[in-house]
């Protein structure tokens, strides 16, 4: 961040502490008992706490959710919404006919 002249959002920006335990034959991320505190430097050059998320707190990357824990109940959430939200546009708009074919093709291939 240095480099590109950029400065820390403490308000944006966590992090976790995984630890891996193993469940039923597999890996599973868990919180990790221990307590660690994380500080980062702001562009005012304070310390700041940067806020600890615990592995089954979902967080947004690249308009993806995603947990450590691999819970995919946010992201699923989400993606419904997302999906309604774009059906109600195009029920409200008047789509040319190439966003109409799409939308119905679009809409048929889910149903396969």
């Amino acid at each position: 961040m240095e480099v590109t002249g950029g400065a820390l959002a403490s308000d944006k920006t966590y992090w976790y502490l995984v630890e891996f335990v193993w469940k039923r034959g597999k890996w599973i991320a868990a919180d990790a008992p221990l307590e660690f505190d994380l500080v980062a430097r702001t562009e005012d050059n304070d310390f700041v706490s940067l806020n600890r998320l615990s592995c089954s707190t979902a967080s947004e990357i690249l308009r993806i959710w995603m947990a450590p824990n691999g819970s995919k109940e946010k992201m699923i959430k989400e993606m419904r919404q997302s999906a309604v939200e774009w059906g109600a546009k195009i029920r409200r708009g008047r789509p040319s006919q190439e966003e109409a074919w799409q939308a119905l093709h679009s809409r048929q291939s889910r149903r396969n």
